[in-house]
């Protein structure tokens, strides 16, 4: 598998990225610069939950999965990538940090 990024559609100002790498995780990169200020943050989905996302999505492979993920994008940045995974009953890692 070589790793594959394909872009969320969000809203302007606000860039999210969906990284499927070697290892098997999805990792989701956000930078929101809406406000004042910036905010940045790295969602992690483990490889044993990645199968699921695809079962959400309907992707059958992973490049099925990260066109999914690209169509999808507006609904699923709308929705907040993190809640949006956690309703899936999935928890995943979550690093964040704002330029104050």
């Amino acid at each position: 598998m070589t790793t594959h990024s394909v872009r969320l559609e969000a809203w302007p100002k606000l860039y999210v990225t969906a990284t499927l790498r070697e290892d098997g995780r999805l990792v989701i990169d956000g930078s929101d610069q809406t406000g004042e200020l910036e905010f940045e943050y790295h969602i992690t989905v483990q490889q044993t939950d990645v199968p699921v996302v695809a079962a959400a999505l309907g992707a059958q492979s992973d490049e099925e999965l990260m066109s999914a993920l690209e169509r999808e994008g507006a609904v699923i940045t709308r929705c907040g990538e993190y809640t949006w995974l956690r309703g899936l009953g999935i928890m995943p890692d979550l690093w964040s940090h704002r330029e104050w």
